[in-house]
């Protein structure tokens, strides 16, 4: 993604961040999950087993054979597939401060959130232990309207932070 397309004519870009690679270690936790979950499956299969009554002894061993099966093929895909939003979202979203606005753009989903500077009241940097350590958090942007916006898993959230109050 080009940034130049999404500026008007006289903007310059004072600053540019993306997403952290630590987004990597959690889609891997998703992908270790969803790996998990199908390994697990012959033995919840296993524990799942019991004598039924004579009624049932045709038709209750399948049911609950397909049943425990399309439930962790069910959970690995859900698992799988947050793992792969997050990795993507890695590479789709740029964040972007210019001389008049924030902009974050995201090529994915083709989304574009464009914030006047004037109208971003309060600026806030939240970073965990994890983030400390690895330069990473959470810029909470408070609006004039109330509203606030946030966005996670920037790298260096607090230089984000001071370009944005340098453009200001």
């Amino acid at each position: 993604m080009d940034p130049r397309r999404v500026l008007s004519e006289n903007e310059e870009i004072r600053y540019q961040t993306k997403k952290h690679w630590a987004v990597f270690l959690k889609s891997a936790i998703y992908f270790g999950l969803a790996a998990l979950v199908l390994a697990y499956k012959d033995p919840l299969l296993a524990a799942a087993q019991f004598t039924p009554p004579e009624d049932f002894k045709r038709i209750l061993p399948p049911v609950i054979n397909w049943t425990v099966k399309g439930s962790c093929f069910t959970a690995a895909v859900i698992l799988g597939l947050l793992g792969m939003a997050r990795l993507m979202s890695f590479f789709s979203n740029k964040v972007i401060i210019t001389g008049k606005r924030v902009i974050q753009h995201d090529v994915l989903s083709g989304s574009l959130t464009s914030i006047d500077l004037g109208g971003v009241e309060s600026v806030r940097a939240c970073t965990g232990l994890l983030g400390s350590l690895l330069g990473y958090g959470k810029v909470i942007l408070g609006l004039g309207s109330g509203q606030k916006v946030a966005i996670a898993n920037l790298r260096r959230p607090h230089e984000f932070e001071r370009e944005l109050f340098g453009a200001k």
